[in-house]
């Protein structure tokens, strides 16, 4: 099963030397592999390692990157629902082993067919299976995308809500910063109004208590200076 998934890459997934020779070929540089040209040439084709221009399966991509992972994902699908006889997968390898071969490609195409034909191979018959393969990636595409629709459900729809959970907590907190700010305002006005009848009530105390002693000490000074004066004048 592994070889079979291996030669069946080789028909979508361009090798380097191929994507090599084919711009060498479009800058008009001489190509180092001839095809060959000799009888056996057609049975060496089917028998070869059958590549695609990468460019080819990937000028329709119009976001992301072919990806070897999924690759070997999609074309496993093939491999379990290959078609009996000569089908589209076949045909595909016939093709691609003309590439090596200085043909048009509507030439290519009909002398692919002229070899399908005598494996027993129509046109109706490539057509349908080529259609079967279609539906074999939809269904894989399906899959794919159920699978990506619960990733976001699990992983994406819930760290949303975590972060909306999160957001209301920093308003929340916020807020309560906000009333810890006023009151914190608040109490320094307190303070500042504490601190000033303090010192008022304290300055008042002293001007009592200064007043106090004032007043002491002129009656006690009055009632000594009486004293006094009595002991001096009475005999």
């Amino acid at each position: 099963m592994a070889g079979f998934l291996k030669n069946l890459k080789g028909l979508f997934i361009a090798t380097d030397e191929e994507l090599i020779a084919a711009e060498r070929k479009r800058a008009g540089k001489p190509v180092e592999e001839a095809a060959s040209s000799d009888s056996g040439a057609d049975q060496s084709a089917l028998d070869a390692d059958i590549v695609l221009d990468r460019n080819e399966i990937t000028a329709s991509a119009d976001e992301g990157q072919v990806d070897e992972k999924f690759m070997d994902i999609l074309l496993d699908s093939f491999t379990k629902n290959n078609q009996e006889g000569y089908d589209y997968l076949e045909y595909k390898q016939a093709l691609q082993s003309l590439k090596k071969m200085d043909m048009d490609e509507a030439t290519r195409f009909q002398s692919a067919y002229a070899m399908a034909q005598t494996m027993g191979a129509s046109k109706a018959k490539l057509l349908d299976t080529g259609e079967i393969y279609l539906k074999v990636l939809k269904s894989e595409e399906e899959k794919f995308m159920t699978s990506v629709a619960n990733q976001r459900k699990s992983k994406i729809d819930a760290r949303r809500k975590e972060l909306a959970n999160t957001d209301k907590w920093i308003a929340e907190k916020e807020q309560e910063i906000q009333k810890i700010k006023a009151q914190i305002e608040k109490k320094k006005a307190d303070k500042e109004k504490f601190q000033a009848e303090l010192a008022n009530t304290a300055n008042k105390i002293e001007t009592v208590k200064n007043n106090f002693e004032a007043s002491y000490k002129y009656l006690a000074g009055q009632i000594v200076d009486d004293l006094n004066k009595i002991k001096q004048f009475l005999k």
